[in-house]
């Protein structure tokens, strides 16, 4: 039985069975004429991913979604993503090639350093891919990073840690001793500096 639509609410849905496969779900549309097209979309889709296999209707939007489903990115990762779905649109995965997804990189960084944008489009891009990949949905990619300048710390001198220390905090000053004498990072300075002053606390 092909896709038939009905409506709920509002909203119209479609169900019926294609390929022997039986589909349900909403259209997400009030109206009839939209619902109508979507309905058969998805009835077409089904029958080329029948024949073809997925990789031929995957879309980028379908392989984001794909990816939240077993990722729950940070805020700002989750901003990257939506940026680079923004600029994909609907196009197939199939279609994305490692060349395009750099220029991609460039259109929505264009005045950014090269680690910018490995880190905002190419790192992402890849890995909803390449997640879908894995799910036997498309082909991995492999894409080329851009080039990243390592910028060298110059490290402080004790000559720099002594004048700090006579005019910091007691705290600023222990966490800066602390650092220059074993190397870790202010994080980690910090987390040691609460469980000692916790401790010290408890103790009185």
């Amino acid at each position: 039985m092909p896709l038939t639509i009905y409506r709920r609410g509002k909203v119209w849905h479609f169900r019926g069975t294609v390929a022997g496969d039986r589909l349900r779900g909403s259209t997400r549309t009030e109206s009839r004429e939209i619902a109508a097209r979507i309905a058969s979309e998805k009835e077409h889709n089904h029958h080329k991913c029948r024949l073809d296999g997925p990789a031929e209707v995957l879309t980028f939007p379908q392989a984001v979604m794909v990816y939240l489903q077993a990722h729950t990115p940070s805020k700002r990762s989750a901003r990257y993503i939506e940026r680079i779905e923004d600029y994909w649109k609907n196009a197939r995965v199939k279609d994305m090639t490692a060349g395009m997804i750099r220029q991609s990189a460039i259109d929505l960084h264009p005045n950014d350093s090269g680690a910018t944008r490995n880190r905002q489009v190419i790192t992402p891009t890849q890995a909803i891919i390449n997640h879908c990949a894995d799910l036997e949905l498309c082909a991995t990619i492999r894409i080329k990073r851009f080039k990243e300048d390592q910028k060298v710390k110059k490290p402080v001198t004790v000559e720099w840690l002594d004048t700090l220390c006579i005019y910091a905090r007691p705290i600023i000053k222990a966490l800066a001793l602390d650092m220059f004498a074993t190397a870790c990072r202010f994080n980690e300075a910090h987390g040691t500096s609460g469980r000692t002053t916790t401790s010290r606390r408890a103790k009185s």
